[in-house]
């Protein structure tokens, strides 16, 4: 079991071989690359799993914090990143650096 876990909630997670007319998310698509550096950098200390609400809409439900943010906010509170089983980040996708900060803390 890897020492850090993060999950990441965002409201839409697109086909790469259906992307017609669908522009990608280049918020998304720079936490992706964030992501793949820490990795990198922390091996097998690290896991992180994206879930989309038009992919996953189980998994949103049976997250009863996420479940309540999309209740209260709507997607508007998404993304949604938790570390180790604790919100980190909300409505907002954070940089390499702000990331890494809240992994150290949260290891």
């Amino acid at each position: 079991m890897a020492a850090v876990e993060i999950e990441i909630y965002v409201p839409f997670l697109g086909c790469p071989t259906c992307m017609r007319g669908v522009k990608p998310d280049k918020k998304l698509e720079k936490l992706q690359q964030t992501l793949l550096k820490l990795k990198a950098e922390y091996k097998d200390n690290i896991t992180y799993l994206i879930y989309s609400l038009n992919l996953h809409l189980s998994r949103f439900r049976e997250r009863k914090e996420i479940a309540k943010i999309l209740q209260e906010q709507g997607d508007d509170g998404l993304p949604v990143i938790l570390i180790n089983d604790t919100i980190v980040f909300q409505g907002k996708y954070p940089g390499y650096e702000e990331l890494k900060a809240v992994i150290k803390i949260n290891k």
